[in-house]
């Protein structure tokens, strides 16, 4: 995940044993585990008046504070010496210039004050920008990939099925591309049904109240913190049937195509719902479709798939995947 991620930002890539890499994996997963949303109504002035003077009185805060500042310090050093190496490609006129998203940002945020007009799009914004798609990107990818890992290992007939539609749209000679998805129904279904029966981020993004607002009888005053609660839109019973049972059917129409539900929403709601999630959606597809296509996934031997838990853990901003073993067992090809 950190590679495909250092590749769209910077076109770079880390050697896999790169302790720089492997820091910074730990402060993406550090953030999650530890944040509890509880500290964003019960004491959010006070943690930050005293975050300004490095002083934060509880662990786990003190723990979120060194992610960010690890993420923070990445973004610091990858975007000064983008801009040392890189000045000659900030120009807006140049198409080919454009090898990354730091380029992009950089360049369109050129291009705008050179006319003159007011931007929100700084080197420090873009830091930020960084350092937040490193946080969500990283470890919220990772959790749901395990997630579904978990899923296929579960449900045995649901793996079945989903193999099957690659196997006759794909096959087991080419690798799966993003070409492939819009013809394989049942590998979305199994995706989406995935996202609504864990629903991994729960409260999705925190968002600020920008004015007084009144809504549903409720006066919300100007700077109120606000948070959805997406778990409780996929399992409303008024929403989905049986929303406590595992069923990617239920995203199958009569004609066998697959239907996108508007309910379904795990990147948030509204217009500021998470940026990574195009991303997100196409390397799920790809690492689905890859591992159904290499691979068989098994319990170990003596252990039955209906004993296999799906409870998920609550631990902070996320719902995480419980301990379990699988076996990854290598499928052949048909024609060899």
């Amino acid at each position: 995940m950190g590679n495909i991620i250092f590749s769209v930002l910077f076109r770079k890539r880390w050697a896999y044993d790169d302790t720089g890499l492997a820091e910074l994996l730990e402060a993406a997963h550090t953030a999650p585990q530890v944040i509890n949303p509880s500290f964003y109504f019960l004491i959010p002035t006070f943690v930050h008046y005293l975050g300004r003077f490095n002083f934060i009185p509880m662990k786990s805060m003190r723990m979120v504070q060194l992610a960010f500042e690890k993420l923070s310090g990445f973004s610091d050093v990858e975007i000064s010496n983008h801009l040392m190496n890189n000045n000659s490609t900030l120009n807006p006129d140049e198409e080919q210039a454009h090898r990354h998203f730091a380029d992009i940002f950089l360049s369109t945020a050129d291009g705008k004050t050179s006319k003159g007009e007011q931007t929100y799009m700084t080197v420090n914004s873009l830091k930020g920008v960084v350092a937040n798609l490193f946080l969500g990107g990283l470890d919220s990818t990772a959790t749901v990939l395990t997630w579904l890992i978990l899923l296929l290992l579960k449900y045995q007939d649901v793996q079945k099925k989903a193999r099957e539609e690659v196997d006759a749209i794909i096959g087991r000679e080419r690798s799966p591309t993003l070409t492939d998805r819009d013809q394989m129904s049942y590998v979305n279904a199994f995706i989406q049904e995935t996202h609504r029966f864990v629903t991994a981020s729960p409260h999705g993004s925190y968002h600020l109240v920008s004015q007084d607002t009144e809504y549903d009888g409720y006066f919300i005053p100007k700077g109120t913190h606000v948070v959805q609660n997406l778990w409780a839109i996929h399992h409303d019973e008024a929403n989905f049937k049986d929303p406590f049972v595992f069923n990617p059917e239920r995203f199958i129409d009569d004609e066998g195509a697959f239907t996108k539900s508007r309910l379904v929403v795990p990147y948030g709601t509204g217009k500021r719902i998470c940026p990574g999630e195009v991303l997100a959606q196409r390397e799920l597809f790809l690492f689905v479709a890859t591992l159904l296509q290499k691979f068989d996934l098994q319990p170990p031997e003596g252990v039955s798939p209906d004993s296999i838990s799906v409870e998920g853990v609550y631990n902070g901003a996320g719902i995480f995947v419980p301990d379990f073993k699988v076996r990854f067992m290598p499928l052949t090809n048909p024609s060899t």
